[in-house]
């Protein structure tokens, strides 16, 4: 495992407050060029003040992985108040990637 080629993760997302509630949108794509398969792949919702993970939140999926070419939609969902006056960030990192944070 440890001995992964590194992958390139292509995500994209979008976040919208409705009504008290963050929703974070993201689509998490393997590349068909990619070398090998994305393994691992944890998504979190995290603070952009301080990279802390944003808890309690509900997600639709996470750990996991990507063969070359396929792609995940990944939804999370938690309270503003949370939050504070802090906005959120979306990090997604492979076990055999870099980290991809998405503003």
């Amino acid at each position: 495992m440890n001995s992964l080629a590194k992958v390139n993760l292509k995500v994209s997302s979008k976040v919208v407050k409705i009504d008290g509630k963050y929703y974070i949108d993201a689509r998490i794509t393997n590349p068909a060029s990619s070398p090998v398969v994305a393994f691992a792949i944890r998504v979190q919702a995290i603070r952009a003040s301080n990279g802390e993970q944003i808890l309690p939140a509900i997600m639709n999926d996470n750990y996991f992985s990507l063969l070359k070419g396929e792609t995940k939609e990944v939804h999370i969902e938690f309270d503003a108040d949370v939050l504070g006056g802090d906005v959120p960030k979306l990090l997604v990192q492979p076990y055999n990637d870099p980290v991809v944070v998405n503003e």
